[in-house]
């Protein structure tokens, strides 16, 4: 981690704040989700970055990045991904995503074909209708009845609710959450309705899902139609983890990944 680089690039007429690990390898640009920011990567990254060069970005009204005047605006998260991959200079990276991140590289996977080489979905937010989106949200982890104010709250608040994630986890998560608290209220605009957006992805996909019993979004059936309109997409589904598939089974997550990852190199 010593030899990561952080710095920030103007994308779609924003600032967007960035890690990168750096080195002459593959390049593949992470995707954080709601309320947490590049860095809430770096147990993946400490990984992945033997044989990728790993971008990690706070994406706009997160992190160290700039606020938007329409900041859960889920469109202009994909230009900004896009701004931040052409200003870097990416040839065909591959891109991965979690929750609010998968969204926003489906999204420019869609909008972008040529950009990307493939994208990895972590639990992408793909409901079978509104009234499942509504219902997963009565279900989402309660917060707190006040909103911790320091950082020291936040890692005692997540040990109370997430006491398996592992301590790599919690401490990013937390510093995450205290910059988010610093930035406006995101209202996301991402729609329930995501076939037109899986119909436009002609990339390699790598499609992870969780139990919907113990917290993720994407049910066995919205898997089997997302597989029938990607058509290089294919599924991993990893028993037992929840919305935050990575950090409830991160030894089965990081073998589809790497396994995923390594394919994509011998193409």
């Amino acid at each position: 981690m010593s030899n990561w680089k952080s710095d920030d690039v103007i994308a779609n007429g924003l600032k967007l704040h960035y890690t990168r690990t750096g080195g002459e390898k593959p390049p593949l640009v992470m995707a954080h989700g709601y309320s947490d920011n590049g860095l809430c990567w770096t147990r993946v990254a400490r990984i992945l970055e033997k044989d990728h060069d790993l971008i990690m970005y706070d994406v706009r009204g997160h992190g160290l990045s700039d606020d938007a005047p329409d900041p859960g605006d889920s469109e202009g998260m994909v230009h900004d991904a896009a701004g931040l991959i052409e200003a870097l200079a990416l040839d065909r990276p591959g891109m991965m995503g979690h929750s609010m991140g998968a969204a926003i590289a489906a999204g420019t996977a869609a909008f972008y074909p040529d950009l990307l080489g493939y994208i990895i979905l972590e639990d992408v937010p793909w409901w079978a209708d509104a009234e499942a989106q509504e219902r997963w949200h009565q279900r989402a982890p309660e917060q707190p009845e006040e909103e911790p104010q320091t950082r020291e709250e936040w890692v005692a608040f997540c040990h109370e609710r997430s006491p398996n994630w592992h301590e790599d986890e919690v401490q990013p998560w937390a510093d995450a959450k205290v910059q988010f608290s610093k930035h406006k209220e995101l209202e996301l605009s991402i729609p329930s309705s995501w076939q037109e957006i899986a119909r436009r992805i002609t990339c390699p996909v790598l499609l992870i899902t969780g139990d919907p019993e113990e917290g993720s979004i994407v049910t066995p059936e919205v898997a089997q139609e997302a597989l029938e309109l990607m058509p290089q997409a294919e599924l991993a589904h990893i028993a037992g983890a929840s919305h935050n598939i990575r950090r409830s089974q991160f030894e089965a997550y990081m073998e589809v990944v790497q396994n995923f990852l390594a394919a994509q190199r011998q193409s």
